[in-house]
């Protein structure tokens, strides 16, 4: 015990205390600014390796933690925006969105896999993929974490509105619709590069607080007391910038040339800084919003996508409850769509598809809403619109249609279109509900010589 004692009272120092104490007092000017700026490169030496050794596992749990929530994010937005790639197998589409998401940031391998589990597209090399766990996923989820590599999969699921199909497949037109899984998306994050991203920016800054350093020993030696508020600016600005914020600046008013031209090489970092700030925030909220369009638009004619509608429907509903206001529902489905396909290709139809999009949308009004939920299948919804209303603005797109004139090819194809209507208002119990009512009636309009215009009304249709 005695020892111990010695120790903490600092006997221990008493010898060494006088020697020390002489040693300094004899050391020049020069001597100790050199000194001064030389402890803190020898405590530095030792305090950065025992820093990130002690830190090292939770800079890579809080890099991988960011990884995982992005990756989720991706796979989730990838699902949806897949899903017309799956059902037609367009190369084109499902190659534009690998690279999109390829585009992202740690994003190193995507695959887009069939219902049966067979690849379709992919991109980028996948080193920690497992098939039989991609194809087994029910939700979003990550799959596996390995080698600094994470896994990502979600299903692709749809849910199709069919007329054409309903009396062949021997089906009731009130027959609940089914989800079924399209196929599954895959998509890969690197965690290496972020990892080495954040280290050489804690490296440069290490080397920044550095070469301040020097630059403060330098001044010291030759006009230590005109320097010491310029480079106190410094540190300060320096600090701001460490902080985040990329706007500090320092006063350019050293006495020497030498301090002024590094104020305004800090001021010029901080520019630097502020404008590459500002262009990353500019392509991701660039490439956010080309992946929220693609979620929520048809990529043949441009008009709202089946997820739109349902949002869209969801908030119809809910205004006709809060404020009683009425609108409609209507779905249009193609007469002899099938025709144009079979001598025209599926280019013809394409066509045909955007011409009737676009007239469609200008004879709407402002307020309504015009969405693509299939192949050659339309949903309006009609706002603030009574049933007479609604009556009279299908009734005029049909006719419009019925009147159009499609060319191909020096070959002239008529087509026509069957609606079914529907109110929403406060008696609509179920989006279910409004949307059978809409596909009955729609059914109801082909079944009775198509090119015309059925109305739901409760339990019958007129």
């Amino acid at each position: 015990m005695e020892p111990l004692k010695f120790v903490r009272a600092g006997k221990w120092l008493v010898p060494l205390r006088d020697p020390l104490a002489k040693w300094f007092r004899g050391l020049s000017l020069k001597q100790h600014l050199l000194l001064t700026v030389l402890m803190p490169f020898l405590l530095a030496s030792v305090a950065i390796p025992l820093f990130f050794r002690l830190t090292g596992d939770a800079h890579s749990r809080s890099i991988e933690d960011a990884a995982r929530e992005r990756g989720l994010a991706i796979v989730q937005l990838l699902a949806p925006a897949a899903e017309f790639g799956i059902a037609v197998r367009s190369p084109a589409h499902l190659d534009h969105l690998l690279q999109t998401v390829l585009d992202q940031q740690d994003v190193v391998a995507v695959t887009i896999y069939s219902h049966a589990g067979e690849v379709i597209a992919e991109g980028g090399r996948a080193e920690v993929a497992t098939p039989s766990l991609i194809v087994t996923t029910t939700r979003a989820r990550l799959i596996e974490a390995r080698n600094g590599r994470i896994s990502f999969a979600a299903p692709v699921t749809s849910a199709p509105v069919a007329f054409d199909d309903v009396e062949a497949a021997g089906l009731s037109a009130d027959a609940p619709l089914a989800q079924d899984t399209m196929g599954w998306v895959y998509v890969e994050l690197d965690t290496h590069a972020s990892a080495q991203r954040e280290n050489s920016a804690i490296l440069f800054f290490l080397l920044l607080a550095l070469v301040t350093l020097l630059f403060s020993a330098c001044s010291a030696l030759h006009l230590a007391h005109k320097v010491d508020e310029p480079l106190a600016h410094l540190a300060r600005a320096v600090r701001r910038m460490l902080d985040g914020d990329v706007d500090a600046s320092v006063p350019v008013d050293a006495v020497s040339p030498e301090l002024q031209s590094l104020q305004d090489g800090v001021n010029a970092l901080g520019r630097a800084i502020a404008n590459l700030q500002g262009t990353m925030h500019r392509r991701i909220e660039e490439t956010t919003g080309i992946l929220a369009y693609q979620v929520r638009h048809d990529p043949l004619t441009g008009l709202s996508n089946r997820r739109a509608f349902e949002e869209a429907l969801d908030e119809a509903m809910s205004a006709s409850r809060r404020a009683s206001d009425q609108s409609a529902l209507c779905f249009m489905d193609l007469d002899h769509f099938k025709l144009v396909n079979d001598a025209g290709g599926h280019a013809a139809g394409d066509a045909l598809l955007c011409e009737i999009a676009m007239l469609i949308q200008h004879r709407l009004r402002t307020q309504d809403l015009i969405c693509r939920i299939g192949g050659d299948e339309f949903a309006l919804i009609l706002r603030g619109c009574t049933r007479d209303d609604a009556k009279c603005i299908t009734m005029s797109l049909c006719e419009a249609i019925a009147a159009l004139s499609f060319y191909w090819e020096d070959e002239c194809f008529k087509v026509s279109v069957s609606i079914g209507v529907t109110l929403i208002d406060e008696t609509a119990t179920s989006k279910m509900d409004l949307l059978k009512a809409a596909d009955a009636a729609c059914y109801s309009a082909k079944r009775h010589g198509r090119n015309q215009v059925v109305v739901h009304q409760g339990a019958r249709l007129a």
